[in-house]
């Protein structure tokens, strides 16, 4: 279960430009905003019109722009007005760079930069930012000080933490409080591949299922679950077709030949992989919510934050994760949920407790969560045996 340490923006809701995204600045978004338009990328032909007619987001100029080029090589990154396109809107930073950031200038901020365009097959966002969570968690681990003895083993699964920099911030933090600390921080599809080919320029990433994600045939990124806005980008239209159409299907014959082998790309942020190589009590996993956990036992805390969304899942999805988070628990165990936009902002959320037969309410900051009322709501089918 441990992974081995390594082992789109188009017009706004209003229809404004904005400007470009500030590597400074952070931009007051959720962490993993919207949902796929697009199952997977395999399923997308035939379906292009239908983007191009239905896509609207963030950072593009009005009437058309002809042309937006990518950002694909490290060096392209010396600065932030390296984002702004030619024609204006925001380019896009292709997420194979994102393990070469590590001891670059600026490497956290870019970090959030290629997280906040990219998403993974789902069309979920992986958008997160350094101590985003802080007052939050100083409330969390107050209760936690109160429910636990700090003499006792505490074990913790912290869902959904993208690249797992405030699983980091929260552990050390813990860990100061509880000292036998089991910490299990999982995020759905943290591995990627890349499949490399025309003497490694152009790049196909796909994910463990296959399904392809991203394309880079230089100058041009092109993510495939949220293409850009192509009435404004007419030349990116027809290259787009054409590495869909050729380029993709090209390496995925090689890959399955095995003519390419693929490169690995890992999601977790260098110092998340760091901790978990050198303190034996930090645990990188993969997990899908709407499965059931396959922890050795069960957990005394489960952390989900910016994760149970209405703009992620639908009312049976949200019950079906509320109870594999019941099933995970302990009886007497927490669950810490909560949602806020950029880092420092008030959080929506809350503590809830879990009783033989459904939670209860602890704690709340904010307004409720999205998941608050089937959380309270919740009802287990079975008397819990534990």
């Amino acid at each position: 279960m441990r992974l081995a340490s390594c082992a789109l923006l188009p017009l706004n809701d209003r229809g404004e430009a904005q400007r470009p995204y500030n590597l400074i600045r952070r931009p007051k978004a959720d962490d993993r905003v919207g949902k796929s338009i697009d199952s997977t990328a395999n399923s997308q032909s035939g379906r292009v019109a239908e983007l191009t007619l239905s896509m609207a987001g963030l950072d593009e100029p009005h009437g058309i722009a002809m042309i937006k080029t990518g950002l694909y090589r490290l060096e392209q990154l010396s600065s932030s007005a390296k984002t702004r396109g030619f024609f204006g809107g925001t380019r896009r930073v292709s997420v194979t760079l994102y393990e070469k950031l590590d001891g670059m200038k600026e490497a956290q901020e870019w970090a959030e930069q290629i997280l906040f365009s990219y998403c993974d097959a789902r069309g979920i966002y992986k958008r997160t930012y350094a101590c985003r969570f802080d007052q939050f968690d100083d409330m969390a681990i107050d209760r936690l000080g109160q429910a636990f003895p700090a003499s006792r083993t505490l074990t913790m699964h912290d869902i959904g933490v993208s690249d797992a920099r405030t699983a980091c911030d929260l552990f050390h933090k813990l860990a100061a409080r509880f000292p036998h600390l089991n910490y299990y921080a999982s995020d759905y599809e943290p591995s990627l591949m890349m499949l490399r080919s025309g003497k490694g320029r152009t790049v196909v990433t796909l994910n463990k299922k296959g399904e392809a994600i991203e394309i880079v045939v230089p100058p041009f990124v092109f993510n495939l679950i949220k293409p850009e806005n192509f009435l404004l980008y007419p030349v990116n239209y027809v290259v787009f077709l054409f590495a869909r159409a050729t380029v993709l299907r090209r390496a995925l014959a090689k890959y399955r030949a095995g003519k390419i082998k693929p490169s690995p790309l890992v999601l977790f942020c260098p110092a998340a992989r760091d901790l978990a190589a050198s303190d034996s009590r930090f645990h990188l996993l993969e997990y899908d919510l709407l499965k059931p956990h396959t922890l050795p036992c069960r957990v005394d805390v489960v952390r989900v934050m910016n994760v149970l969304n209405s703009s992620y899942f639908d009312p049976q999805q949200l019950s079906i994760a509320v109870g594999h988070i019941f099933e995970s628990l302990a009886i007497g165990g927490l669950l810490i949920v909560g949602s806020n936009d950029a880092a420092g902002s008030e959080v929506r959320g809350g503590i809830y407790r879990k009783l033989s037969q459904g939670f209860q309410e602890l704690a709340k900051s904010g307004a409720d969560h999205d998941a608050h009322r089937t959380i309270v709501g919740f009802a287990a089918t079975q008397r819990d045996g534990v």
